[in-house]
């Protein structure tokens, strides 16, 4: 079983046992569905309800059906077994890849962000997004990413991308 890390539990919603789960994943779609499992200290719940949120997922587990219940949850991380679900890659898989333009060698994924349009890579100072116009292919079988296009990345242009999507 390989867990990923997928966002938290910032805390309860209601007096049901539904929770909110901020997320920092790709996917969400895929992976917040009713009868997925998500797993929290390596234990196993069933999603049985799903409502999306602006900013969060609220999700009902099975089996908690009341606030109180949720005590032993909130605050924590989540995750999902990569096994269970069917998605070409989630973003987390990108961290400490090797990251490479033409053959040479740039650096390692040390943070992804997140954005309402896209999502980027920061690999030292540089801000790559994670579109085909910079992404050439990623390599997960070993671990590297190639990028291209490089050029068009200077700062001032990192800058207003990032601006003009959030």
């Amino acid at each position: 079983m390989k867990l990923l890390y997928i966002g938290y539990i910032t805390g309860p919603f209601g007096l049901k046992g539904e929770v909110k789960i901020l997320s920092e994943t790709n996917h969400k779609n895929d992976i917040f569905k009713v009868g997925n499992s998500l797993y929290i200290d390596n234990k196993k719940y069933i999603i049985e309800s799903v409502k999306q949120n602006p900013n969060c997922e609220v999700i009902k587990f099975l089996g908690i059906d009341d606030i109180s219940l949720t005590d032993e949850i909130l605050k924590k991380e989540v995750y999902v077994n990569r096994n269970e679900i069917n998605v070409d890659y989630l973003l987390i898989e990108l961290m400490n890849m090797d990251v490479y333009d033409n053959d040479k060698l740039i650096g390692k994924v040390k943070e992804i962000l997140l954005n309402k349009k896209y999502n980027y890579i920061k690999v030292h100072d540089i801000i790559i997004p994670i579109t085909n116009n910079f992404i050439e292919k990623m390599d997960f079988e070993n671990n590297i990413i190639y990028v291209k296009n490089m050029g068009d990345l200077n700062e001032n242009w990192c800058t207003y991308f990032i601006s003009w999507n959030v």
